[in-house]
């Protein structure tokens, strides 16, 4: 079976593609890609190709979420409705560029917890509380690994998304003896 599904999609473009099975003639079989995505599956349905075992695919994604999706190639006779998983792979869905793409808690909580650190060290507040939990200047190590954390996560959440990881902007630490 020859599948061509893309690697990668763009949310909101529209990408074509061709699938041929020497053994699901078009006239018996219908074809379907499912993405297995967040919030729910999409489905696109396969037109008959020009060949009689080809199949054509136009798939717009719209309702997937950015990061990498499964996808799965399904038959369908049409006959007795009998289906059969023909291929399967990992689709990168990128975020639309004409969307505004929400922040994900990661990235918020760096933002306050960048917040308090900046607080703590330039001394305009003793004690700062993020999520319920105080930090005050005898465990901010404590805070600036979580600090480490959160950027990690969010610079895994980048790369995922297909965006450039501008590196880590970690906080270095200095001792002074």
């Amino acid at each position: 079976m020859t599948t061509n599904v893309p690697t990668k999609l763009t949310k909101g473009d529209t990408a074509e593609f061709t699938t041929s099975s020497s053994e699901h003639s078009n006239s018996l079989w219908n074809l379907s890609l499912v993405l297995s995505g967040n919030p729910s599956p999409e489905a696109f349905a396969a037109s008959a190709g020009t060949g009689g075992n080809d199949f054509d695919f136009e798939v717009l994604v719209v309702d997937t979420l950015p990061g990498s999706v499964p996808w799965f190639i399904l038959a369908t006779e049409i006959s007795t409705s009998k289906r059969v998983t023909l291929a399967q792979g990992i689709l990168s869905v990128l975020p639309d560029p004409a969307e505004a793409v929400p922040t994900s808690w990661a990235q918020d909580t760096l933002v306050i917890v960048k917040a308090a650190i900046k607080k703590l060290a330039a001394g305009t507040s003793s004690m700062v509380n993020i999520n319920g939990q105080q930090f005050t200047k005898k465990n901010l190590n404590e805070l600036m690994k979580f600090h480490d954390t959160l950027e990690d996560k969010v610079n895994k959440e980048q790369t995922a998304l297909g965006r450039s990881n501008k590196g880590s902007q970690q906080i270095i630490r200095t001792r002074f003896i």
